[in-house]
């Protein structure tokens, strides 16, 4: 085989290769996407918990005055709290 035909080879390889690693984080990252469904939260998904039952907005809606929840990459959640502090 000819010089110009292993440099084909192994160029269209590394395109091959490439285009792979690309279309995997592409299918990783929309998969990811897909599965953000959150499982509760702010919004009064699922059902109302039993009275004395504590749960986390019914701790945060007597402690704070307004909380937002919301979920970031790899299944953590971040929890915003703002608290109204009288006379400032």
């Amino acid at each position: 085989m000819s010089t110009s035909g292993w440099i084909f080879m192994i160029g269209f390889r590394v395109l091959d290769v490439g285009l792979l690693v690309v279309w995997l984080v592409w299918f990783f990252r929309l998969r990811d996407d897909d599965d953000s469904d959150g499982g509760g939260g702010p919004g009064g998904e699922g059902p109302e918990p039993k009275p004395g039952e504590l749960t986390l907005p019914r701790i945060l809606s007597t402690v704070v005055d307004a909380y937002g929840v919301e979920q970031v990459r790899d299944g953590k959640l971040v929890v915003r709290l703002e608290k109204a502090r009288k006379g400032h």
